[in-house]
């Protein structure tokens, strides 16, 4: 099956700020039986640095940081997600003979 996941987190702030740096950690992460087939981030407003990698877990982080005035963050995560059947348990390999 393919699922398309979509996640939005928005920060509104109480007075307009000139910096700020961030780690997200949206984006879904290959496994055994779950295949990324697309991932991406949409960050409002546009970050000056932004790169990814994994975390210590295996977990696709991406470091941002905006230095512009601004007075909201929005970032949104979109992925295709396509999910595979767990092969069937082998009982016979439970036998004591």
């Amino acid at each position: 099956m393919k699922f398309r996941v979509t996640h939005t987190t928005e920060f509104i702030y109480e007075a307009v700020i000139g910096l700020c740096y961030n780690e997200v950690r949206c984006l879904p992460r290959d496994l055994p039986y779950q295949k990324v087939l697309s991932a991406e981030l949409c960050i409002d407003p546009a970050p000056e640095d932004h790169y990814e990698r994994y975390d210590y877990f295996g977990n696709r982080t991406a470091y941002l940081s905006i230095q512009n005035p601004h007075e909201k963050l929005i970032v949104s995560a979109s992925s295709l997600v396509e999910t595979l059947p767990p092969p069937a348990p082998d009982f016979a390999s439970d036998l004591p003979w």
